[in-house]
């Protein structure tokens, strides 16, 4: 019996989003770190809640990687918070940068039974099945818990492409 074993390809880093010359609103250093960006152009560049961004700083040249959150849709707000306050003040221009890498697309629209087999070839962990790719893994039987993984890909709202049900 042969035994297939999928060829691993090298992972690329590329750009998945770019906001260019964006104006820093406000800054809060009383918060525990991140940037609120206006969920408006959150939606526009396709950047998520929570997802890892890099930021320059046009007026001082400060980079700093920090994770964006949603600001209120239509405030135009760009806040930096926690320590990045210190890394520029309102008024200034930065560009919010975020990486994404090559291989199967949209993480979440991976079908659920491709990322059981990457969990059972150690591929990826069962912690990453279930935050990188909303698929819950039993780590003693290695099964697809349905019930778990639809309500995670459930929770990503209504017309979620990755969404799947037990068939």
């Amino acid at each position: 019996m042969v035994s297939y074993r999928p060829r691993r390809v090298m992972q690329l880093n590329l750009l998945k989003s770019k906001i260019h010359r964006a104006e820093i609103t406000d800054s809060s250093l009383n918060y525990e770190g991140s940037l609120a960006v206006d969920s408006e152009f959150m939606a526009a560049v396709g950047l998520r809640p929570y997802e890892r961004i890099l930021i320059g700083n046009l007026n001082n040249g400060e980079r700093f990687e920090t994770y964006a959150i949603a600001a209120p849709a239509g405030s135009k707000s760009i806040c930096l918070n926690g320590a990045t306050a210190y890394l520029g003040k309102p008024g200034d221009l930065v560009t919010i940068d975020a990486p994404g890498g090559g291989g199967y697309g949209d993480p979440l629209e991976r079908e659920p039974e491709m990322v059981q087999a990457d969990v059972v070839e150690g591929y990826v962990s069962v912690e990453s099945a279930r935050n990188e790719y909303g698929v819950v893994i039993n780590p003693e039987t290695m099964e697809i818990d349905w019930e778990a993984t639809n309500i995670i890909k459930g929770s990503r709202g209504p017309g979620f492409k990755g969404s799947s049900e037990k068939k």
